[in-house]
């Protein structure tokens, strides 16, 4: 009982989203320490790399779950590329930056604006289903 009020404590504070990646930190956490010297600045650092550790396995996580719907998408750059969008904007990217990016990777031409209406779809599909 306790140790569970401490883990929701945790997982609250620390701002991650499933219970087991709190015991996950805190294992990671004790190995860092007692293969550092320093304290202060291994603690630190392990929280950082830790962190990193699990939003990556979160945005993994959470593009396994997004379903890309693209009923009424009739811009074939956004049809072929949709997924890619989707993941990027997943990274916390937004449509300017996801447009550079398409353009140097992929030499697809296409408007900021029709990639953010892309994203505003898909958002209100997966808010519905």
């Amino acid at each position: 009982m306790f140790r569970e009020r401490i883990i929701k404590r945790s997982q609250n504070l620390l701002g991650i989203k499933r219970a087991d990646n709190v015991m996950f930190f805190a294992n990671r956490l004790k190995k860092w320490i007692e293969q550092n010297g320093n304290i202060e600045q291994s603690i630190l650092k392990g929280i950082n790399t830790i962190l990193m550790d699990i939003h990556k396995r979160e945005i993994e996580e959470a593009k396994e779950q997004v379903k890309i719907n693209f009923t009424g998408v009739k811009h074939p750059i956004l049809r072929k590329y949709g997924e890619k969008i989707v993941s990027l904007h997943m990274e916390g990217l937004g449509a300017r930056r996801i447009k550079k990016i398409l353009e140097l990777e992929h030499r697809a031409k296409i408007s900021h604006t029709a990639i953010h209406n892309f994203l505003k779809q898909q958002k209100e599909e997966n808010g519905k289903s």
